[in-house]
């Protein structure tokens, strides 16, 4: 049943008025006040980049979060030392001002059944501190995995229309094919042979993951606009493939084939199939020895070792093994938040003499066997339901291409997921995020309140 409400006129024009002021006077005071403080740092651009920045973003909270977005790809070239970089401060910045604005306007605060098992994920993950073998580890992975809940909650309520979603695919498109570009002058300058990425500070690996879920979004993109659009998309899809190639990421390539394979079997679109089929003849080209060899160094390299998956415990298998023996020790609830790298070299000397001859402190390079060896089974359960609440949303999704998109960024960060430990990286929520953003905005819009006016006495009652 819809609710009704009668507005007069002067009432709601009054409403309006008060709003209409308060908001830019408020933003413009706190900018002014912050400005005032970035002053002591003597330098006039920080001064007034600050100032208008926090205005901007206290007025309207959704510049800070298509800042963010724009930003995520590159995160790393923002550092100001001890992991503080400027996409922390963006978003800090941004949570604050909508959380103002939200008390302020008495808004109430949407929320999904995502964001419930995300919050139970960090319940256990704080729970698991007890008896986490490195605190400090422990206590900066729950301070990671509270931020980007923050920012799935921020989010969810700061993109309410289809229109706004598509402006934050946009931005982190943008982003990432600006990070493509730096990284691709990067390997360039070193003569082809290091993986790109567009900092020291970025593991390659990441790196080609967060272009990779950009790349997903630039075809769902090209499906959606016409004419120099889609051209504009189609650049930028060769862009983020090329910087992917170049991070010489053997796990976000498998990613990458595996959602055009989803792709390929589940879309309908004829072109798209064509393309598909297209982009698979090149890649097996690419396995072809005269190609191949022409090819920079870094990228034969890591193409001609995708199959030694077991090279002397530094190959995931080894490291999977000794994952195995450190989950049949704490099943029940695991060795603690990000304490898998230091209980690592505890449980090598139960595997062969081959692994234990590497006795270093690696990465799970698995997910699933990282929450399961860290949170225990409950951990694995509730990292489960993420996945099924947005299979859930992929699934009440009607129209193409937005479930053959959503499909597709699941399978992706499915399989990412079982070559890496990305449960605590940006991209992955952002996909996450677009998944069911696409099932909020389209799949299952709320009813539009229509307000028709009739003419009375006392001026005009809106319904």
């Amino acid at each position: 049943m819809k609710e009704v409400r009668i507005i007069g006129a002067a009432e709601l024009k009054g409403q309006i008025g008060e709003q209409s002021l308060t908001s830019p006077l408020l933003a413009v005071a706190c900018g002014a006040a912050l400005g005032c403080l970035a002053s002591l740092t003597g330098n006039l651009f920080i001064t007034v980049i600050t100032a208008l920045s926090i205005t901007l973003i206290l007025w309207k909270p959704f510049f800070g979060l298509i800042g963010m977005m724009f930003m995520a790809p590159f995160e790393e070239l923002t550092t100001f030392g001890y992991s503080f970089t400027l996409v922390k401060v963006v978003g800090v910045v941004t949570f604050i001002c909508w959380l103002l604005q939200v008390l302020l306007k008495k808004e109430k605060i949407k929320t999904d059944h995502f964001l419930g098992v995300a919050l139970l994920f960090l319940a256990w993950a704080c729970c698991s501190l007890l008896w986490v073998m490195n605190w400090n580890k422990g206590i900066a992975a729950v301070a990671t995995i509270s931020q980007l809940v923050l920012l799935y909650l921020m989010s969810r309520n700061l993109i309410n229309s289809d229109e706004k979603l598509r402006v934050v695919l946009v931005s982190y498109v943008v982003g990432a094919v600006a990070a493509a570009v730096i990284a691709t002058l990067g390997v360039y300058e070193a003569g082809f042979v290091t993986r790109a990425s567009v900092s020291d500070l970025q593991d390659p690996n990441h790196f080609a993951r967060a272009l990779s879920v950009a790349l997903i979004l630039t075809v769902y993109l090209a499906c959606k606009y016409r004419s120099h659009q889609r051209m504009l998309c189609f650049i930028s899809s060769f862009l983020l493939a090329w910087g992917v190639l170049l991070s010489g990421s053997r796990g976000a390539w498998l990613a990458v084939l595996a959602s055009a394979a989803a792709a390929f079997l589940y879309t309908k679109n004829k072109i798209l199939k064509i393309t598909l089929v297209t982009a698979l003849g090149m890649v097996v080209l690419l396995f072809n020895s005269p190609i191949l060899r022409a090819m920079p160094p870094l990228i034969t390299e890591r193409v001609v070792s995708m199959p030694e998956l077991a090279d002397r415990g530094s190959g995931r298998l080894d490291i999977w093994m000794v994952g195995v023996e450190m989950v049949k020790k704490n099943w029940p609830a695991g060795v603690g938040i990000n304490s898998f790298i230091t209980a690592y070299n505890d449980y090598i000397v139960k595997t062969s003499d081959e692994i234990r001859d590497r006795g270093v402190m690696r990465d799970a390079h698995n997910s699933f066997l990282c929450i399961l060896a860290e949170l225990g089974l409950l951990g694995l359960i509730l990292f489960c339901m993420f996945w099924l609440a947005a299979w859930k949303s992929v699934g009440a999704l009607s129209g193409e291409p937005e479930k053959t998109m959503g499909v597709c960024m699941l399978v992706y960060l499915f399989f990412a997921s079982l070559t890496g430990t990305e449960y605590m990286n940006k991209y992955f929520w952002v996909g996450l995020l677009v998944v069911n953003m696409l099932f909020l905005v389209k799949g299952n819009k709320p009813a539009v309140e229509k307000v028709v006016t009739r003419k009375r006495e006392s001026g005009y009652s809106y319904l």
